[in-house]
């Protein structure tokens, strides 16, 4: 049984009793995807505004532990590495040594942790001797916490042996049970090829055994589950924590009422990169948004039933930040138009100061990017130029544009609105923007498919619900959910022709519904070899364009390449 004891660094003084602490409190993280470096916003008067990054993030968790009324626990929800040059060049290793430093006590597993795929060079198994998730492993064994995964099992049935399906660990006396599963959306949303040999469960019935045991067993005072699955909530007000009106069903507010009720005490979530600050019944919901640019916490009562657990704090996390009409912020939707000085952040009645112990943990590894993201491509953007995941966007129109100029021959690029993780600034470009903005090692990959399945395709970008697909050389229209017409370079798309399409190899491998397409391997082919990264493929063309480019270079609002009337809710 991969349950197992596992003593915190800051361990065990007496058994839980009358003597216990009054309050257990618990530190959500999640989606951290590498995010070792703060990002930095400038405001209208040009001063900097530093957000997030590991140094910053560490002196949060700090001042919370500082002033938490009895012990404290650090969870992390999944996607731990990938995202940023940082984490990516090390195939996630300063990540685990971070971690490792701030004392996380467990991390759900994502689905970006298997984005590695073997150890070294190769983001996939090209050879019989891969090991497709030895990136995972190696991350696995440095780490001194451990990767959750209680749904995901080999093809013995058995979890794999770098994962566990849940903790109990001790804090001054409390014991702390965590169970800890996936999404099962993992195979839709990371390379397919890098899951072989494992299976991806609904997590309802892992979490229920698992959490049953922790208390029974394991005699956990207090049990959380880590769940890299989650929602968003629009209000987060810590004074209407108990209003779920404005929260989305997804995957972790659908997990929680399957549950018995008041069986999880706390539950952290990840994967949707959004906010949750919420009380279900006896069940406190944190989600963090992503990138450490949040942090939320929740107290939970030792030794008194009557007391409901609460969220306690949710807060972003600044390095700095700039009066605002709403007050001191450093969220960039709030920076960008502030005309004040930089001040110090605040956080708890405290000023925060990065650590200085993590900056020097991590120095040598910002130092190996430094040149390389400061590398520029050539031209200036004289607009910032936007992404969206579930519509048409500049962003991912010049990403599919780039796609099928690369393949000579090729009728048609598509990307999915996914893949693009982050809008090009105004000002001059530099690779590392470039990087943030595709940061997977997606490869090219070329589909030759009929027209019958481009419409398919067509229809599963608008109104499927995996985000939008992007479009090159192809325009289409919709009434509502319904595709009406598409023409591919200017003609009538022809059900009976034959079209060559540039891709990626994880829309090629299935991911975003295409593996409900029916495309025989005949019809695929990956280029695994020669200069076909999609992040270095983009930046190319962005040179040989040479010229300055905008938003509207892309996209034209008034005459779109998607023209949609009326509304389409896609299926969850």
């Amino acid at each position: 049984m991969k349950s197992y004891l596992l003593l915190a660094l800051m361990l065990v003084s007496t058994a839980f009793g009358a003597d216990a602490p009054k309050r257990l409190t618990v530190i959500a993280i999640t989606d951290f995807h590498g995010s070792l470096a703060p990002d930095v916003t400038k405001t209208a008067t040009g001063d900097a505004v530093e957000s997030g990054g590991a140094a910053v993030l560490a002196a949060y968790v700090n001042t919370i532990r500082a002033q938490a009324q009895g012990p404290s626990i650090l969870i992390d929800a999944g996607d731990l590495f990938q995202g940023t040059l940082e984490s990516n060049l090390s195939e996630g290793a300063p990540v685990v040594r971070f971690y490792n430093h701030l004392h996380v006590a467990a991390a759900a597993v994502g689905n970006h942790e298997f984005d590695y795929g073997p150890a070294g060079e190769r983001s996939v198994p090209l050879d019989p001797t891969d090991d497709p998730q030895g990136a995972l492993k190696l991350r696995a064994q440095e780490a001194d916490f451990p990767f959750l995964g209680a749904n995901i099992t080999d093809d013995n049935g058995a979890t794999p042996e770098w994962a566990h399906r849940s903790i109990i660990t001790v804090r001054d006396g409390v014991r702390i049970g965590i169970v800890g599963v996936a999404t099962p959306d993992t195979p839709n949303t990371t390379v397919k090829a890098n899951l072989r040999g494992l299976h991806f469960a609904d997590p309802r019935e892992s979490v229920e055994r698992e959490a049953r045991a922790l208390r029974e067993v394991g005699h956990a005072d207090v049990v959380i589950l880590t769940f890299h699955g989650g929602g968003a909530c629009k209000n987060n007000s810590l004074a209407e924590q108990d209003d779920l009106s404005s929260c989305h069903d997804g995957e972790l507010f659908q997990l929680l009422r399957a549950l018995p009720p008041g069986l999880i005490d706390v539950a952290v979530g990840g994967h949707t990169h959004q906010g949750i600050a919420k009380r279900m019944g006896k069940t406190i919901i944190l989600q963090a948004y992503a990138r450490a640019k949040q942090i939320g916490w929740a107290e939970v009562p030792l030794g008194n039933t009557e007391v409901r657990p609460r969220v306690a704090g949710f807060a972003p996390v600044c390095g700095a930040v700039v009066q605002t009409p709403r007050g001191p912020s450093c969220l960039p939707a709030a920076v960008h138009d502030s005309h004040g000085p930089v001040q110090p952040a605040r956080f708890l009645g405290v000023e925060i100061s990065p650590d200085a112990e993590v900056a020097q943990l991590i120095a040598p590894d910002l130092e190996r990017v430094r040149v390389l993201k400061q590398t520029p491509i050539g031209i200036s953007a004289l607009t910032p130029i936007a992404r969206s995941y579930n519509a048409e966007s500049a962003l991912g129109n010049l990403t599919a544009d780039a796609m099928r100029m690369a393949i000579s021959g090729a009728d048609l690029g598509v990307t999915n609105g996914g893949g693009v993780r982050a809008d090009l600034p105004q000002g001059p470009l530099l690779y590392g923007h470039i990087f943030e903005m595709l940061p997977f090692d997606n490869r090219l990959a070329t589909l030759v498919v009929n027209g019958a399945t481009v419409k398919r395709m067509v229809q599963l970008g608008h109104a499927g619900p995996h985000g939008a697909l992007l479009w090159s050389h192809l325009n289409f229209t919709a009434q509502g959910c319904n595709v009406t017409d598409i023409t591919v370079n200017g003609a009538a798309l022809d059900p009976q022709a034959t079209y060559r399409i540039v891709s990626n190899d994880y829309l090629a491998g299935g991911g975003s519904g295409f593996d409900k397409l029916g495309l025989e391997p005949s019809q695929v082919q990956v280029l695994w070899n020669g200069p076909y990264v999609l992040r270095d493929v983009v930046a190319r063309s962005l040179k040989d364009y040479g010229k300055d480019i905008s938003s509207e270079t892309f996209y034209q609002p008034a005459n779109p390449r998607q023209k949609i009337t009326g509304s389409c809710k896609a299926p969850e």
